[in-house]
């Protein structure tokens, strides 16, 4: 049953292949919209499992739940990165993509922005996943991206004076990404002498504006809907696909995920996937930032829920 706005009742059907397995009766899932609202009924005990896979509610929210007696975290494929306009001047220079990505604090920024549920990102293969991919460079290396931005502004012609402001773009009333930014901010114009704008949009006009190719750097939290490496790659693979909003691509690159597609043995392929991420960060179309955890807690009676790192919650078992 579904009572538009307010919930969904599921009932267990006879029908079902296995159900003798199935020792819930049903499952109603309610419709709230505010954070707070869902942290106080689930304290009233009135839901039994409260989490980022579902539920929408700020990191002071979560941050709150970190002491209950079931809290825990499951890591995920979920993670911060920054979208970079490769066509647009001067950010279509590879060394001046990398040297801005060395120069990010990510273990400051998940430190401010997403303490207990961010681990900093240096590559876009999460640890989930477990093929041991090293870190693709180090954090808030400063003389290597000093160096790169060095060569970058003799080759594109520029000095610290006529380097262009820097836009970047973020998500207006996140306060996690508020602090983001304006770390970066502060990392970038440490770093280059440069100075750094930030535009702030509400979440429609600041996607569109990524997608339209409208912006220089912006930043987004990007999914994973299959459990496997390929699809966080798969973004960059052709510059004219909506998803891949870098405007990016290339043949090497391109060639690298062509051949994972055709390799049956799983060591072979992962590390053809861990080479493919090794040419992705060489070309550096995107910033990595941080890589989510999945947080939840739930009632003390409940068990048997299991939760992938896909965030796909399997009530079957409770």
């Amino acid at each position: 049953k579904w009572h538009h706005g307010n919930d969904i009742i599921l009932e267990k059907t006879r029908l079902y292949w296995d159900q003798e397995s199935v020792l819930i009766p049903g499952i109603e899932a309610c419709f709230v919209e505010e954070g707070a609202t869902q942290l106080y009924l689930f304290e009233k005990k009135e839901p039994d499992w409260f989490g980022s896979a579902i539920n929408k509610a700020s990191p002071e929210i979560y941050k709150s739940i970190q002491g209950s007696p079931c809290y825990d975290t499951v890591e995920s494929p979920t993670m911060f990165w920054y979208f970079i306009n490769t066509e647009r001047f001067p950010f279509n220079h590879a060394k001046l993509r990398k040297a801005s990505a060395y120069a990010l604090d990510r273990k400051g920024i998940v430190a401010a922005a997403f303490e207990g549920v961010g681990q900093p990102a240096f590559g876009i293969i999460s640890p989930c996943f477990e093929l041991e991919n090293p870190p693709q460079f180090q954090d808030r290396d400063v003389s290597l991206a000093r160096k790169l931005f060095a060569e970058a502004l003799d080759e594109l012609g520029l000095t610290t004076e006529t380097f262009p402001v820097v836009s970047l773009k973020y998500v207006a009333g996140a306060e996690n990404l508020s602090r983001t930014v304006q770390i970066t901010q502060q990392n970038w114009q440490e770093a280059f002498g440069i100075k750094v704008e930030l535009q702030q949009a509400d979440w429609p006009c600041h996607f569109s504006a990524i997608q339209k190719g409208d912006y220089q750097i912006g930043v987004m939290r990007w999914l994973s809907y299959l459990f496997d490496p390929i699809y966080m790659l798969k973004t960059f693979q052709y510059k004219h696909d909506l998803v891949n909003m870098s405007n990016w691509e290339n043949e090497d690159y391109q060639a690298l995920l062509e051949k994972s597609n055709f390799q049956a043995n799983p060591e072979e392929r992962n590390a053809t996937l861990v080479e493919a991420e090794r040419a992705l960060m060489d070309e550096m179309p995107l910033i990595p930032i941080c890589f989510l955890n999945i947080q939840f807690t739930q009632a003390e009676e409940l068990v048997g829920v299991t939760l992938p790192p896909s965030g796909e919650i399997d009530f079957k078992y409770a």
